[in-house]
């Protein structure tokens, strides 16, 4: 997977704003001058228009370069510490398809007493799964101003880990059911509804193709252990997949013979379903016998 850190999209729409910004100041110049050589007042100030709108762009686009230096700077040389999700939401706000995720997050460095911050970033939908309430990511904190903090993505906030070993692949994010591997643009095929849920580490997929969804789904049916999740948080990301919708939740996971344990994890929900995940709701579950953290909702049981 290309590595993504903080700077990435700032760096991306950055040379994007200042690539168009001189397209547009050339194709002023062009019109400005034709309509001045022709005394045709229409193309002088289309040529005008123009040219403003490309020194906008310019300035917009040389501002996000900055940041994105800026945050590679604090990347290269700011503290190393940790930081606990406390609050996700969705500003509504894409790139690429992409949202921007605001996060509130409570800091942690070192020598410092702990201290709440909000930071807002664009998230590659790959990602999303490693987002949830209540996970700790590793930071990078300017050295002189506290509040400026970014997400150590390369440190671990982002690592991929599989979670259904053999067989299928490497399942990640919390949305098994592309049908070809995802790119850091987003994603590519369609996305079966369906309740699959998986560790909020997991934030990458190598799938061969449909079939083997189905396979898992499948082979979880079929040999995955019964039990019960009690709902104890359901939030909705506001990221819609196809037909169905991206949730964090946070159930405490009864399998017979094992101890309750809590999973957080994303997960993809049928839309007609989503208003059955209250808090106190007891959903059916299947769990892969060697993975806790594979966890399937029965959404045709409840």
């Amino acid at each position: 997977m290309p590595t993504f850190t903080s700077s990435t999209y700032g760096k991306y729409t950055g040379s994007w704003l200042i690539g168009t910004a001189i397209f547009e100041l050339a194709l002023s110049a062009g019109f400005f001058v034709f309509g001045l050589s022709q005394d045709i007042s229409g193309l002088t100030m289309t040529g005008a228009i123009l040219g403003i709108v490309g020194i906008g762009l310019l300035v917009f686009g040389i501002g996000s370069r900055k940041k994105a230096a800026e945050a590679d700077r604090i990347d290269q040389t700011g503290l190393a510490g940790s930081a606990q999700i406390t609050g996700m939401t969705q500003t509504g706000m894409y790139l690429n398809n992409n949202p921007q995720i605001g996060l509130n997050l409570m800091v942690n460095v070192p020598g410092r007493n702990p201290y709440p911050i909000e930071v807002k970033q664009f998230v590659p939908l790959m990602l999303l799964g490693s987002l949830s309430v209540g996970r700790t990511l590793p930071v990078k904190v300017d050295q002189k101003d506290p509040g400026k903090v970014i997400i150590d993505w390369e440190g671990g906030a982002g690592q991929v880990q599989p979670v259904w070993p053999g067989g299928a692949g490497q399942w990640g994010g919390a949305m098994p059911g592309s049908a070809m591997p995802m790119q850091p643009g987003g994603y590519s095929g369609g996305m079966p509804a369906g309740g699959m849920m998986v560790a909020p580490a997991v934030t990458s997929v190598n799938v061969a193709g449909q079939g083997n969804v189905d396979q898992l789904r499948a082979q979880l049916s079929a040999t995955g252990l019964d039990g019960t999740g009690t709902i104890l948080q359901a939030q909705d990301t506001g990221v819609a997949i196809g037909a169905s919708k991206l949730f964090s939740v946070q159930m405490t996971v009864n399998v017979p013979g094992r101890a309750p344990y809590q999973e957080t994890s994303a997960a993809v929900v049928p839309a007609d379903d989503a208003p059955k995940l209250v808090s106190g709701a007891n959903v059916p579950v299947k769990v892969a016998p060697d993975n806790p953290n594979l966890v399937m909702i029965q959404w045709d049981r409840i």
